[in-house]
């Protein structure tokens, strides 16, 4: 089991090299069952930058405090979406993330509409 995460992390920094950015869904499916506090996600992220995987033009999208926390302390933008914990979790919020969505599909757009498209 472990050999098929390192084999999906392996995945994960060259579809990160070759989009120059990565999902909260791409890092959260390939990351190890036991990475789960945000400390552990940001250094994660933090390995992402070493390898210029482009983390400014990032967004970290989740429902809960702790999603928008990681983007915060990774220095990306963050999106709450209000499905799934979203709505009771925006409550706990001590500073509001830069997107609020209804939805994950509604979050995609906007952050379509704010991305330099090259």
């Amino acid at each position: 089991m472990a050999k098929e995460k390192t084999n999906d992390i392996q995945g994960l920094i060259e579809l990160g090299k070759e989009r120059g950015y990565l999902t909260y869904e791409d890092i959260n499916g390939a990351l190890p069952d036991d990475v789960t506090s945000a400390d552990q996600i940001d250094d994660v992220l933090s390995v992402f930058d070493e390898l210029d995987i482009d983390l400014p033009d990032s967004w970290f999208i989740g429902d809960k405090k702790s999603d928008v926390e990681t983007g915060f302390n990774a220095g990306i933008a963050t999106a709450l979406v209000l499905t799934g914990y979203g709505e009771s979790e925006l409550k706990k919020l001590d500073r509001l993330p830069d997107h609020v969505a209804d939805d994950l599909l509604s979050a995609a757009r906007e952050i379509v509409s704010r991305t330099d498209h090259r």
